[in-house]
């Protein structure tokens, strides 16, 4: 079962996934692609995560596998989506996924994408630059800061544009600690 096949190509058998592989592999004319995946393993980690982890809410990276029976599965179980493009938010709509419980995060976003996802109500955006906070013009958006590696200047430089242009700045990813991230703020108390 492959990114680009109809989940028709679902085949559901008992054997262990490396065993169903092996065939598949050995059966190939030619190198084609294809996807073997335990369901059951898929379920049982969702499980474990809710389970280990209740207060995180995980949002799975469409691009890594846009099979519709992984998309179906995932959505079941309430796990939300990151989606970088267009293609990706559409198949999470298809599936009956809320804009709300959509990330649109690319690091250079299409227009027309961020226009796409305005206007079918996916508020939470994230941002990596200041050109990239100023392209999101929707009021209501969510944005949460991108993976700056502790360059606080840079930091600083997009939080102070994000509190300008009235956007709710989230969290900053991959802050070393706390203070760091709190010095960045440009409404702090000195």
């Amino acid at each position: 079962m492959g990114d680009n096949k109809d989940s028709e190509d679902l085949v559901h058998v008992e054997e262990k996934v490396t065993d169903v592989a092996r065939k598949v592999i050995d059966s190939q004319i030619a190198d084609d692609a294809f996807f073997v995946c335990d369901l059951r393993d898929l379920e049982a980690k969702i499980k474990l995560w809710r389970q280990e982890m209740p207060r995180v809410t995980p949002f799975y990276a469409v691009k890594a596998c846009s099979d519709p029976v992984i998309l179906h599965i995932l959505n079941f179980y309430g796990v939300n989506f990151d989606c970088s493009n267009k293609a990706e938010m559409m198949s999470v709509f298809d599936i009956g996924v809320s804009p709300e419980r959509i990330v649109y995060a690319n690091t250079v976003k299409c227009t027309s994408h961020l226009r796409f996802a305005q206007q079918r109500g996916v508020t939470l955006i994230t941002f990596d630059s200041v050109e990239e906070l100023d392209k999101i013009e929707d009021p209501n958006a969510r944005s949460v800061g991108g993976d700056w590696n502790g360059h606080l200047v840079h930091a600083s430089q997009l939080s102070s544009r994000a509190w300008l242009v009235f956007c709710l700045l989230l969290f900053v990813l991959c802050c070393a600690s706390t203070a760091a991230f709190i010095s960045s703020l440009p409404w702090r108390v000195q």
